[in-house]
C-alpha cells in the first residue's frame, strides 16, 4: 500500500515545480505524485493530470478523493498547496508511520513571516510526539483511506476550500477517529500564495460564504464556530 501524493497547481508555475522536484527523487518511498493543474494558463514543467477550468482547492480535493476510491493500491491521499517549501527526503514515510490510527495528519507549519500561522495548532510546539488536535488546516494533509471511503466527497458549497478541514475534523471526532499534527516534520508555507497572485479578496469572500453557507445548511453553524475558537486558543 502506498500514498497518493497531489501537488494542486494553478499558474504559479516557479512554486509548483519546486514543490515536485522536492517530493519526485523519493518515490521510492512509499508514494507516487502527481500534479493536479487546475484549469491554468501558466502549465508546470511536469503536469500529470489536467483539468479544463479551476475547480479551485476543494474541487481538487474531491478529484483526489476520486482517484484514491478509484485505485485500491492506494491507503492515503497527501494533498498539497504547492506554495511549500518541503525537505523531501524522509517526508511522507515518516508521516505514514501514525497511519491508521491517526486519520488525518498533517506537519507542523512554519511561515517566513514574524507572525506565524494564523492556527496555533498548526505551529511548531518542538513535541516529541504526535499531538492529537481537533481538526489540521488543509495546508498538507495526509488523509487516510477510511477517511475518503466514509465521505466519498465533499459538498459543493466548499469547492473554494474553506470549511473542508473543520468538517472533516467533526466527522473524525463523531467517528471515534484522531486528527494529528506532527512537529518532527515542518512545512514552510509562503502564505497562499496562489491565490494572492490571482484575487484574494474576491477568493476569501466566496470561500467564506460557501463555508457558512454549508455548514448552516447541514446546522451545525455552532460546530464551526466551536472548533475554530479551539485552534485560536489552543497551547501544548
Amino acid at each position: 500500500m502506498k500514498t497518493l501524493a497531489v501537488i494542486l497547481h494553478y499558474n504559479t508555475k516557479h512554486y509548483t515545480d519546486r514543490s515536485y522536484r522536492q517530493l519526485k527523487p523519493y518515490e521510492n518511498q512509499g508514494y507516487n505524485l502527481f500534479i493536479l493543474d487546475n484549469g491554468s494558463q501558466i502549465k508546470p514543467d511536469n503536469p500529470s493530470v489536467r483539468v479544463d477550468q479551476n475547480v479551485f482547492f476543494g474541487g481538487g480535493l474531491n478529484l483526489a478523493f476520486q482517484w484514491v476510491l478509484d485505485n485500491p493500491e492506494y491507503d492515503s491521499l497527501l494533498f498539497l498547496n504547492n506554495d511549500l517549501v518541503i525537505h523531501g527526503d524522509g517526508f511522507i514515510k515518516t508521516l505514514r508511520k501514525y497511519l491508521p490510527e491517526y486519520k488525518i495528519i498533517s506537519p507542523s507549519v512554519i511561515q517566513p513571516e514574524e507572525k506565524q500561522c494564523y492556527w496555533p495548532t498548526m505551529n511548531n510546539w518542538y513535541s516529541d510526539s504526535i499531538r492529537q488536535v481537533p481538526w489540521v488546516d488543509f495546508q498538507c494533509p495526509l488523509i487516510h483511506r477510511d477517511f475518503i471511503e466514509h465521505i466519498k466527497q465533499y459538498d459543493e458549497d466548499l469547492m473554494y476550500g474553506w470549511g473542508n478541514d473543520v468538517y472533516s475534523g467533526y466527522i473524525c471526532n463523531q467517528m471515534g477517529w484522531k486528527v494529528g499534527v506532527l512537529d518532527l516534520v515542518n512545512i514552510v508555507h509562503l502564505g497562499s500564495a496562489t491565490i494572492k497572485e490571482t484575487n484574494f479578496s474576491s477568493y476569501n469572500y466566496l470561500a467564506e460564504k460557501g463555508m457558512y453557507k454549508y455548514f448552516d445548511k447541514i446546522n451545525l453553524l455552532h460546530i464551526l464556530n466551536q472548533y475554530r475558537e479551539l485552534a485560536k486558543n489552543y497551547t501544548l
